[in-house]
């Protein structure tokens, strides 16, 4: 079985920040993968990078994957770099590994190794920023606090035990009620997670000392974790601020500021 075609799907997805793809095989057998990047630049990406994986082996993605991370970017004088093009590699990378899963016929977590629980806690992601009320009124607006309060007891009516809130840099005292009204919603036995992410660790006078400060508020509140609450491979500033807290800390999912230098990206999380 050879990789006959590398396609982008879902050119006119009304998401636009979300790419589709798919790799063809000879043999009939389609991977997809997806990753979170414009679509129009995905395509381009991969019109570049599908003659150096045509008639090769789609069961083996480490080895592909190290193919296209080191051998299609130093074909333009430079290698391991991030940004997009990791977005792209990643997305094929997903539909190579779907490919063996099905050409296995084995699920990716036994091609991995196999399992190590039977059962995942899945939680809800939501957001403190109102999108529709930001559009309609021309400038950043966030959720009231009545409204994020509803939000958590419509994620306990699904079944939800967990539940996220992407926050940003917000800890002024209105909203640090706001994250206490949320808490007294949920209860005590559902994790509560707020994420801070990109680019909100990029802002002018954020540093260790203030990400403890901040963490060192939020205690009472239990969270679940805090996350990305620094620069992803910033590990010295990591480790201060986990020796400084009990609330564990999530990191390793945005890798928009800095290379990636190896070929996980996975969350993990101090504690």
């Amino acid at each position: 079985m050879k990789i006959s075609a590398i396609r982008p799907v879902g050119l006119q997805m009304p998401v636009k920040h979300v790419a589709l793809l798919q790799v063809e095989t000879d043999a009939g057998l389609v991977g997809i993968g997806s990753t979170s990047a414009p679509i129009g630049v995905i395509a381009a990406l991969i019109e570049d990078i599908e003659p150096l994986l045509l008639g090769r082996d789609p069961t083996d993605p480490t080895g592909l994957w190290r193919l296209m991370f080191e051998g299609w970017q130093a074909q333009r004088g430079r290698g391991g770099e991030g940004g997009v093009a990791v977005n792209a590699m990643a997305a094929i990378d997903m539909a190579l590994w779907d490919l063996t899963g099905k050409a296995q016929d084995k699920a990716i977590h036994q091609l991995l190794g196999g399992a190590i629980q039977d059962r995942i806690m899945a939680y809800a992601s939501a957001t403190a920023y109102d999108y529709t009320g930001s559009l309609a009124a021309g400038k950043r607006i966030f959720k009231s606090t009545e409204k994020l309060v509803a939000e958590c007891h419509a994620y306990l009516a699904q079944g939800f035990k967990a539940i996220k809130f992407g926050w940003g840099n917000r800890f002024g005292g209105e909203q640090i009620e706001q994250i206490g009204a949320m808490r007294q919603a949920v209860g005590p036995e559902v994790h509560l997670m707020l994420d801070f992410g990109c680019p909100a660790y990029n802002g002018d006078g954020w540093t260790v000392d203030t990400a403890i400060e901040v963490v060192n508020k939020l205690e009472p509140f239990r969270l679940f974790f805090f996350e990305e609450a620094l620069q992803p491979y910033d590990v010295a500033g990591f480790a201060a601020l986990k020796a400084a807290s009990s609330t564990p800390i999530a990191t390793g999912e945005s890798l928009c500021c800095r290379p990636m230098p190896s070929r996980s990206a996975s969350r993990f999380l101090t504690r």
